[in-house]
């Protein structure tokens, strides 16, 4: 079943490739710069000039609409501009990310480049596709480590990858990708801990260092796994535990904060170090504004990503692959399967400690996700978010998936989930065939 997810999701990528060769708006154009340079042995900083191949990438491939009026050169006209004629002033404001994501994506696309002929970008969102395919298969995996048959198991994860947040992360090159492998993770030491009761500390912290290296806000699933793990130590009979795994359970939460933590401010100590002084992206304000005290409307931004699936605020893909049918099943059918789910758990789990607080983990997501964006944009920008999008919690979207496996582990109802995941699948792979008159 971990080898048919992993055929449906590279299906779904191939697909989308296909249909959207032209860049994701979701600054595609930065990652292409990192993952070709890092490849050659150059970390970019931020600010720095796009180079040649995300320049071409962006002008011959293209991209739907302008940026604050503002379009890429034609691709005729590519080594006759200056790179501040491209949208953003042609910068890498994206270099604040950690590397090694980067890194094994640009070696990926230069070895597909040279063996197929077929264009770095392509080789590169081969490798983002293949991540995700793996995260969902591995997701499945950690969704059976909760004690959870086959067939829920797979619907689970079916879902998830139906999901059009996570969905787009396999069909361009960007970090996201990742998203799913992290909270795949996050759902298996979720099972070690509180299913096997195995509370040894060097494996969570582990994993959340990587995680961390990884991509950042993908830390979100493990630190919800790990609030629940902090409950269990105040509370350790609720949790399923004896008193005396209080101090373990401390160490754990403890540890992997500090692996959090500690790999975040390492990496970006040194980044910041060599980014230039005063120096102000060219992005900002477009979905941030300066911070000068507007406390009530960060707070307020904070239960924003609940909406998980509303579109076009809470994911996004090229309008090729997008339809009406699409669109009316994410703002309806599965925003409301997102937003009940976790409730519908913790009800249905009152006699199960172990699956109460996966679905704990699940109910917390979205809000971790917005504290761990706002965050980090108050700290290092001194700016907020006006609105906060719902992809930002798509490394918590997993917890979604395995609590709603765990639900439906029952008779008919493990069927009816799996029905779900099919409808959804088949929307998201045959909307590029659909119309799409919707603004």
């Amino acid at each position: 079943m971990a080898i048919v997810l992993i055929v449906l999701s590279v299906a779904w990528s191939i697909n989308a490739m296909y249909h959207a060769p032209q860049l994701s708006r979701l600054d595609e154009w930065t990652y292409i710069d990192y993952s070709w340079k890092i490849s050659a042995g150059h970390i970019p900083v931020r600010g720095e000039a796009l180079g040649l191949e995300a320049r071409t990438a962006w002008s011959c491939r293209g991209m739907e609409g302008a940026i604050r009026k503002v379009v890429p050169p034609a691709c005729s006209e590519v080594a006759s501009h200056a790179a501040q004629d491209w949208p953003f002033n042609g910068e890498n404001y994206n270099a604040f990310h950690p590397p090694f994501f980067f890194l094994f994506t640009g070696l990926f696309g230069r070895a597909f480049a040279f063996v197929t002929g077929a264009g770095f970008v392509t080789g590169a969102r081969v490798f983002c596709a293949l991540v995700l395919a793996c995260g969902i298969a591995a997701l499945y995996l950690a969704i059976r480590a909760w004690r959870v048959r086959p067939v829920a198991a797979f619907a689970g994860a079916l879902v998830v990858l139906a999901t059009p947040a996570v969905a787009a992360s396999g069909t361009m090159v960007h970090s996201e990708s990742a998203n799913a492998l992290a909270g795949a993770a996050a759902v298996w030491i979720g099972a070690r801990i509180f299913v096997q009761h195995k509370l040894g500390w060097v494996v969570p912290s582990v994993v959340a260092l990587a995680i961390t290296l990884t991509r950042v806000v993908s830390t979100v699933g493990i630190i919800c796994v790990l609030a629940m793990v902090a409950l269990s130590a105040i509370f350790p009979k609720a949790g399923g535990f004896g008193r005396s795994d209080r101090r373990k359970l401390v160490t754990i939460v403890v540890v992997g904060l500090i692996a959090i933590f500690g790999g975040y401010f390492a990496w970006s100590m040194w980044q910041n170090a060599r980014t230039p002084a005063g120096y102000v992206p060219a992005i900002n304000g477009l979905s941030t504004s300066e911070f000068t005290g507007q406390f009530a409307h960060v707070i307020g931004t904070l239960i924003a990503p609940y909406g998980i699936t509303q579109h076009p605020y809470d994911w996004y893909m090229q309008d090729t692959l997008v339809s009406d049918v699409l669109i009316g099943w994410s703002n309806n059918v599965l925003y409301w399967f997102y937003i009940a789910l976790p409730w519908v758990g913790l009800l249905a789990f009152l006699g199960d400690s172990a699956r109460r607080l996966l679905a704990g983990s699940a109910a917390i997501g979205p809000f971790v996700a917005a504290v761990v964006v706002q965050g980090r944009e108050l700290l290092t920008n001194h700016s907020f978010f006006r609105v906060l999008s719902g992809r930002y919690a798509m490394a918590a979207v997993p917890l979604f998936g395995a609590t709603a496996a765990a639900l439906f582990d029952r008779k008919i109802l493990r069927w009816v989930l799996l029905g779900f995941g099919l409808a959804s699948y088949a929307i998201v792979m045959a909307s590029p065939w659909l119309p799409l008159t919707a603004g």
